[in-house]
């Protein structure tokens, strides 16, 4: 029984919400919503449970301690369970998408059994890493939706994310719909929001700008949902982050500035063949010279190498476990290369590699427990999925968005953690990485506007 295995704080929720249709589990990342989703689950005695997440979970196995596969077999009523990710709720074939116009979205046969199973039995949905649903027109959204209309007998629904969603209330409008809110986003937007008042734009372009009656947005928010900070219920051990600098360069320079000592700089957002012609492009590419290269995948050059060098120095004069977070598939590369010469153990986890057997049988008594692992993730990926408590010192070699910075860092910081999480951010002294830096402190995207912004006034020198 899930139930008996609960903290108490965890145990109060399931108590309180059985009985309720629906809830959005809008908890911060460690907290467990996985296992109270299906805590709740199993207190309504559903028979008929599907889970909608992320690959990387379903592919996950039964025996990997937290996964959905892990929990769901230890329902007392043990339950029919289908566990899909978003890309595999509905056909892509050719004669789905001829039938698209007339029929919608055809869905696979796992979840129309779901469907016919819930009109004879007790059905609950769990909607994880809901926020691949925030944008209504995609069709991950449609055909959630789609899910829901089509089952008869739901018993409850479930809306889990992880995702801090206070400095964009607007991106959780079609959670909170999902969970019975009935409200447009024209109508929230005219309550909760303040728009911008750019001439060019007609009214419903007009970017949001700030928040108004901010206390009645978090009640409205909170008759479909609850938020919990770890700081409310757990005591986890202290975070420390360590900036460690390393110079600017003259290629991030050469490559952002438009004209240096007066004159037109040729090399301003294009250097070895890679041309940035728009914002977004010139953005990408400045976070790359910031990391030492140009281009991405398998055809990239490398123009500098101090931030590789400043890595070596901290794992070859400190020794240590360590998680590595990067961002880009040349930053791997490299990386691996120096802990492969400096004769680490490598565990690997990003979009295409999930080997993690090094950190899977670390054990503080087995041989296992040396100081000399490491394990190399990529930030888009390591902010879903598994945890690695069992680490506590992380170095993060570059800086990501903040989405991926939120949920990334705290993979090391959650319930199990027992030690002091060491985290050494390596960052470059220029304005750029120094920007993102700040926005990440404030809990805000930067974004390619800012760039934009940022980089005028930065372009001469």
């Amino acid at each position: 029984m899930i139930y008996d295995k609960l903290f108490d704080w965890q145990k109060s929720i399931v108590d309180k919400y059985k009985d309720d249709y629906s809830l959005g589990l809008f908890l911060e990342m460690g907290l467990g919503k996985t296992v109270i989703s299906l805590a709740l689950a199993e207190a309504k005695k559903a028979t008929n449970i599907l889970i909608i997440t992320i690959k990387a979970k379903v592919d996950e196995p039964e025996e990997l301690e937290g996964s959905w596969r892990y929990w769901a077999s230890q329902i007392e009523n043990n339950p029919s369970i289908t566990i899909c990710n978003y890309e595999s709720l509905y056909r892509k074939d050719q004669e789905a998408r001829s039938k698209y116009k007339k029929y919608g979205f055809l869905l696979k046969d796992p979840i129309k059994d779901f469907i016919s199973k819930s009109r004879k039995q007790d059905s609950v949905i769990i909607i994880d890493e809901s926020h691949r649903v925030k944008n209504m027109s995609s069709n991950n959204c449609r055909v959630v939706k789609k899910i829901v209309r089509e089952c008869k007998n739901l018993t409850g629904i479930y809306v889990l994310t992880g995702t801090p969603y206070h400095k964009k209330y607007e991106d959780i409008i079609t959670q909170l719909q999902l969970l019975g809110a009935d409200i447009t986003k024209t109508e929230f937007i005219r309550r909760w929001c303040i728009l911008g008042n750019n001439p060019g734009l007609l009214s419903y372009q007009q970017p949001i700008v700030g928040y108004k009656n901010e206390e009645e947005l978090m009640d409205y928010i909170h008759r479909f949902s609850i938020s919990i900070k770890k700081e409310e219920v757990v005591n986890l051990p202290d975070k420390i982050f360590n900036k460690i600098l390393i110079p600017n360069t003259k290629e991030f320079d050469l490559y952002t500035l438009e004209r240096i000592g007066g004159k037109k700089n040729p090399n301003y957002r294009n250097m070895h063949g890679y041309v940035a012609e728009t914002i977004g492009s010139a953005y990408l590419r400045s976070r790359e010279i910031c990391s030492g290269f140009l281009g991405n995948g398998g055809e990239y050059v490398y123009l500098e190498r101090s931030r590789l060098n400043k890595l070596r120095s901290i794992l070859e004069e400190e020794p240590n476990n360590y998680v590595i977070f990067y961002n880009f598939q040349p930053e791997f590369f490299e990386i691996f290369d120096i802990c492969n010469q400096l004769e680490y153990n490598i565990d690997v986890y990003n979009g295409d590699i999930k080997d993690t057997f090094f950190y899977d049988r670390y054990d503080e008594n087995t041989i296992f427990s040396n100081t000399k692992n490491v394990l190399l993730i990529q930030f888009s990926s390591g902010s879903t999925g598994k945890n690695f408590q069992k680490y506590n010192n992380c170095i993060v070699y570059s800086l990501p968005d903040y989405a991926n910075w939120a949920q990334g860092i705290d993979r090391l910081h959650r319930i199990g953690q027992n030690k002091t999480v060491i985290y050494n951010i390596i960052i470059m002294n220029n304005w750029l990485d120094w920007r993102r830096w700040e926005s990440i402190q404030l809990g805000e995207e930067y974004t390619e506007n800012l760039y934009k912004s940022d980089e005028e006034k930065n372009r001469y020198k």
